[in-house]
Formats: C-alpha cells, structure tokens, sequence
C-alpha cells in the first residue's frame, strides 16, 4: 500500500548514507538500534526528515517465528533513549489489554490494536493527541509523529 504513494526502500542500518536520500521514514519496532544510529536519526530529523515512528510497549503479533528468531520484531518498543532525548515517555501497557481493541479516533477512523499505550511529553518540542496514542513533535526543523501501537500493522487484526 505504502508503494503506491511513496518509492519505498527497506533500510538495515540508520546512518547518515542511508536516511539522506529521502524524507520520510517509517520505523516500525525496530531492533535495539546502536547509539551511533540514534545520533544519525535524531540529526536526520532536526535537519528537517519527517518520521512515522511506531513504538509498541507489548507486541502482541502472532508470529510463526520461534523466539530468538533475528527476523522477530522486539515484544517490547526499545527507543526509551531516543524518545526520553526528545522529552517523550512510553508508558507501559495496562494489564488486560492484551485482547484486540476497536479504537474510534477524533475523527471518526477506526484502528485495531493490542497492547497499546500511551506517550506522556514533557518540555515543548512534543504534544500528545487521542488519549496519549499519538505524539506530535517537532524536533529542529524536522517533524517527527510517533504512536503507542504496532500491532495496527497486522494484517490478521484488520
């Protein structure tokens, strides 16, 4: 779907060769990312990149690959370091929201998730929408719009 709209190429490694020829960037769940990938991708988006960044306290995917897999995404969002820099908290999820959930966004679309949870900001740069789901940030000249569920990327919760 993304395809369509955007020339989409899959990254391995954030880094300056990698996140300069484009605008835009979606980080969904990544594996534990190296402090050298953290500078690279905050100076990204201060120089004016704009990101989708999905951070997920409990993923809750079906997934067919045994754990210990390389191809598994992490259960639980690893960026605290990188959101903590940018004065955005990722709450854990509340116990009992493991079970796939209907949310009616402000303005009327619905999304699926599971084990969501909600962002807190402090300092200026970040605001948070729909109950804490969302955090809206500018970041430099960079924009930066994060939410508190990967699960919504699942195909079998649609």
């Amino acid at each position: 779907l993304l395809s369509r709209a955007f020339a989409v190429r899959p990254v391995d490694r954030l880094n300056e060769g990698a996140l300069q020829p484009g605008d835009r960037l979606l980080l969904a769940q990544p594996r534990l990312l190296r402090p050298e990938e953290l500078v690279a991708l905050d100076a990204w988006v201060r120089a004016g990149g704009r990101a989708v960044i999905l951070a997920d306290p409990l993923l809750l995917w079906p997934l067919d690959l045994p754990l210990g897999d390389r191809r598994r995404p992490p259960a639980t969002s690893l960026l605290d370091p990188l959101l903590a820099h940018w004065g955005l908290t990722l709450m854990p999820a509340a116990p009992g929201r493991e079970a796939v959930e209907r949310r009616l966004l402000a303005h009327g679309e619905m999304i699926p998730m599971a084990g969501a949870s909600h962002f807190r900001a402090q300092g200026q740069e970040c605001r948070t929408i729909e109950q804490g789901l969302v955090a809206l940030c500018r970041i430099g000249r960079g924009q930066v719009r994060l939410i508190a569920d990967a699960d919504l990327l699942n195909d079998r919760l649609w």
